[in-house]
């Protein structure tokens, strides 16, 4: 009992001097407290440091990877079509060379069972030179030829599909400086694009906010420094565009964004390099792939996305009307955004502008941008004209209408 007391009467004791030495120094224990609080400070700001230099590497390998397969890809299929090639070449000159059995002339006429079996002398069959062009093009692997082009719609450069070597003259395929010359181009000038390459250059157009947002090392997986940083702009068309791009394209991109700032694109000085490169892989089959893997589109929309969304509201022949076309990218083009990871539109922008432009047609009045008029037989009447194909509801539809 005794021990237990003098216990108690110690361990008061040392409470209340430890209550006497808080209260002689109080900016003691305040300044223990602040220096608890900001290194707890610093521990969240180097987690949060940690958390965000983890994403930014897990995102660059990522888009290594898919830089490697898409490489893998677009030899698996050079190879393929090399093969292809040579199996048709082999067999159109097999099936030239069994439609003649050669016979001596000064032969009696056999029974075909006592006639003599002749070895063929395939040395005296006539033979066509084949050209691999003569090929069913279903089979030719499509290697599109880009270039850097500046766009009048825009008033900006983009990339872009060129039809031919001929339309190189045309002022839609010119360099970032066309000549003054140009001013008025003719209408007969530049021979149309394919359907295909008018959406896939509808798609560039769009996306040319992030034409400047590309390195040649977002595009080189095999390098020894590969992707300096994640660009996060894969899953845009202009990433398959510039798969292939020489290093030349991307310093031109450099040079014109800020010329453009200064001068008004009539004033650029004529005789402009132009680059050409060649593009493979890039196919409205993989933009459709690219458009079904982006998050769903309910609050922001990407021009791929877009793209297929008009598709699908819209039959092929009224959208690819050249003042339907020209109305929705000069419409389409100021409320894109790139927040990072690529072009983006605002789901009510994009509402809005499409209901601007084809408002009339998709409320069944059938009165398109520019003066068109939809007939109720399908009938497009006005600047152009074509067969509507009705509404294409499925992906499957919206696809075939362009092969």
């Amino acid at each position: 009992m005794i021990s237990t007391a003098i216990i108690s009467m110690l361990l008061k004791a040392k409470k209340n001097t430890a209550l006497d030495n808080a209260s002689d120094n109080p900016g003691e224990d305040f300044g223990s407290s602040l220096d608890k609080h900001q290194l707890r400070r610093a521990q969240v700001r180097k987690a949060q440091t940690q958390h965000r230099q983890r994403k930014a590497n897990y995102v660059k390998q990522l888009e290594i990877d898919v830089a490697r397969i898409r490489e893998l890809i677009t030899n698996t299929q050079r190879e393929a079509e090399a093969l292809k090639k040579e199996n048709d070449s082999i067999r159109i000159q097999v099936e030239q060379r069994s439609l003649l059995q050669i016979i001596p002339p000064q032969l009696p006429f056999l029974p075909a069972a006592e006639a003599p079996a002749l070895p063929l002398d395939f040395s005296m069959v006539p033979t066509l030179p084949l050209t691999f062009d003569d090929m069913d093009p279903q089979y030719s692997f499509n290697e599109l030829t880009m270039s850097l082009t500046f766009d009048e719609v825009l008033n900006a450069p983009t990339f872009r599909i060129k039809s031919s070597p001929s339309s190189s003259s045309s002022s839609s395929n010119r360099g970032l400086s066309p000549p003054s010359h140009l001013t008025t181009p003719e209408p007969t000038s530049s021979p149309p694009l394919d359907p295909t390459e008018e959406a896939i250059n509808f798609i560039l157009a769009l996306e040319h906010i992030c034409r400047n947002h590309f390195h040649p090392t977002n595009f080189s997986p095999h390098s020894d420094h590969p992707f300096r940083r994640a660009s996060g702009h894969t899953l845009m068309a202009s990433s398959l565009a510039l798969q292939s791009a020489p290093r030349a394209v991307f310093a031109a991109v450099s040079r014109a964004t800020p010329l453009l700032r200064r001068a008004a694109p009539r004033d650029l000085p004529a005789g402009g390099e132009e680059c050409e490169w060649s593009a493979a892989g890039l196919t409205l089959q993989a933009l459709h792939g690219l458009a079904g893997s982006m998050s769903d589109a309910a609050v922001e929309v990407a021009p791929v996305q877009a793209w297929f969304e008009l598709a699908a509201r819209v039959p092929a022949e009224v959208l690819l009307r050249r003042e339907v076309l020209d109305e929705l990218k000069r419409e389409l083009a100021p409320v894109v955004r790139c927040p990072h990871f690529g072009a983006q539109m605002e789901r009510v922008a994009f509402e809005s502008v499409v209901e601007r432009v084809l408002g009339g047609w998709l409320a069944g009045g059938g009165v398109l941008a520019g003066g068109g008029v939809v007939t109720g037989g399908g009938v497009v009447t006005g600047e152009g004209v074509g067969l509507g194909a009705g509404y294409l509801g499925r992906e499957d539809e919206v696809m075939m209408s362009y092969r």
